[in-house]
Parts: C-alpha cells; structure tokens; sequence
C-alpha cells in the first residue's frame, strides 16, 4: 500500500529541515496471515505484520523491515481504527538519519473511522479501501534533548492506494517452487 500527503505540521525542533507542504511518501507491504497476539481481545487485534516499510519526507528517508498493525473494531463506542507503527527501538528495525542530534524515534499510520463501517472485525484485513476512513494521518517522531518528541504530521492523503498486503512465505514458497520446476524441466529437456 501507498499514502502520500503534504506535511501539515512541522514541530519547532525540525523547522530548519521540513517544510508545511513537504510530501512525505510511504510504501509499505504487510503479511495478511500473521497471527492475533491478543486474540482473547473481542475489540483489538494487533499483528505483527509489517515486512517492508519505505518512507520519505522532501529529501529525508527511512525504512524498516517489520512493524505492526493494531485494528480497533468499536461498534459500540467512538470509531473503528487501523494503526501501524515501526520503531527504532525496542527491537524495531526502523532507520533514518539522526536530525541535529535528535535520533529517529518511530512512524505512524492511523486511519480513524467515526462512521464505524469501514471495518468488520478486530481481524487484520486483507485488503480493504482507506477512502472509507474519514480522519488519516501519517507521523514521524524524532526524540529531542529534552527528551520529548517532535514531529511532522501529514493529516490529508493527496494519493492513497488499497490494500494488498503480500502474503508471505506462502508468496515465496510458491514462487520458489515455481522456479525449481521450471529448471527440473529445462535440465530434464537438456538430457
């Protein structure tokens, strides 16, 4: 899935190097198939599913090789929500360059729905369409000297694409068996 959007909020800490209006760019891929790991949760589920993650704000840039995703499914209450995050801590792979001093800290996608329609259940959809969620935004944090974070925020997407996550190992396995039988074939055709 894709989102792009322009920056609507700069925090005072990283004035000197984004600007309202920067696109920041993300690109990221998840496995539809990773398990609940709060499956006793009747309103939460949450995954640890993210396998790539690429993102770029003007000219900064960072990736990550897994996060998570958190689906809020809240008939009752206020909304229905899907989160994704990837930290450069506590285990996370997320990496991007330090901003004076101030070390990359962690990404956000939300996708809030007042509506509650948009999603059906706590389970980690397997596609669906982010235009059905009425509040988005895309978030990176910077940890500052004084140790809080600052920020910049896009909160309206300009492009945004589907769902479709990669269904991965069954993806990889198939291909790779795919490829092994093709070059049993070809050898077998040699002989």
């Amino acid at each position: 899935m894709t989102f792009d959007g322009p920056l609507s909020i700069v925090g005072p800490e990283l004035t000197s190097h984004f600007s309202i209006g920067d696109i920041f760019h993300v690109s990221m891929t998840y496995e539809s198939t990773a398990p609940d790991q709060w499956p006793a949760d009747p309103l939460r589920g949450y995954y640890l599913a993210v396998t790539s993650l690429n993102l770029s704000v003007g000219g900064y840039t960072a990736s990550s090789t897994n996060g998570n995703f958190t689906v809020y499914d809240d008939d009752g209450g206020v909304r229905d929500a899907v989160f994704s995050q990837a930290f450069s801590h506590s285990g996370g792979t997320l990496v991007g360059a330090d901003i004076d001093g101030m070390p990359l800290r962690d990404f956000l996608l939300q996708l809030d729905d007042r509506t509650m329609t948009a999603i059906s259940s706590d389970a980690l959809p397997t596609s669906f369409d982010p235009s059905l969620f009425d509040n988005n935004q895309l978030t990176l944090h910077w940890r500052t000297p004084m140790g809080w974070d600052d920020r910049v925020v896009a909160t309206e997407f300009t492009s945004r694409s589907s769902f479709h996550p990669v269904p991965l190992p069954g993806a990889v396995l198939l291909a790779s068996l795919g490829m092994a039988t093709t070059g049993w074939i070809c050898r077998r055709r040699r002989w």
